[in-house]
């Protein structure tokens, strides 16, 4: 029976400091990717999932990014937002938007990392597992790992379809090894 996450932190406050000059003036969630924008796809991507609450962390342009995105009602999403006055990194980003999710289980990923996998049954494999959290991570173009872990921080299963986390969880799509 597929278990439900209705709730996702999207990392946005990030300086897009590897994509500058393009982020001097655009934060990196509102550049230009295949007839959209970055954030876009991720809004269009977690609504379609059945996410129907967003925290967004906003730091870097973070206003052009609220002003983009506004109350969510496009995306068919509620978006609430986390401002950052110093930027926080991707742990103290997460800390900082929980108090929109309470003890609710949610998905965290970056504001500008796509990807194609079946939320679903990711928060299901991962809700079933009990893991504390657990993370995605992309070896080839066809091959998808989850590594979940426990409140023991050790590793404590690795398999070869995606997941979410129980409490949160990051989206770390990687490159192929050949493409690096």
């Amino acid at each position: 029976m597929a278990m439900q996450i209705e709730s996702a932190m999207l990392l946005a406050a990030g300086l897009g400091t590897r994509l500058k000059p393009l982020t001097l003036t655009t934060p990196k969630p509102l550049l230009p990717l295949d007839g959209g924008l970055l954030i876009d796809h991720q809004l269009r991507y977690l609504a379609a999932s059945g996410i129907k609450k967003v925290a967004i962390n906003l730091h870097h342009l973070g206003q052009m990014i609220r002003d983009h995105v506004g109350d969510g009602s496009r995306y068919k999403l509620e978006i609430v937002y986390s401002m950052e006055p110093e930027i926080l990194g991707t742990g103290g980003g997460v800390k900082g938007a929980a108090r929109f999710f309470g003890r609710t289980p949610f998905v965290s990923m970056n504001a500008d990392a796509l990807l194609a996998a079946d939320l679903s049954a990711i928060a299901t494999r991962h809700l079933e597992s009990g893991a504390d959290a657990t993370t995605t991570t992309r070896r080839s173009a066809s091959l998808m790992t989850a590594l979940s872990a426990s409140s023991a921080a050790a590793t404590t299963s690795s398999q070869g379809c995606p997941s979410w986390g129980r409490r949160f969880s990051t989206c770390c799509p990687l490159p192929d090894r050949e493409a690096a």
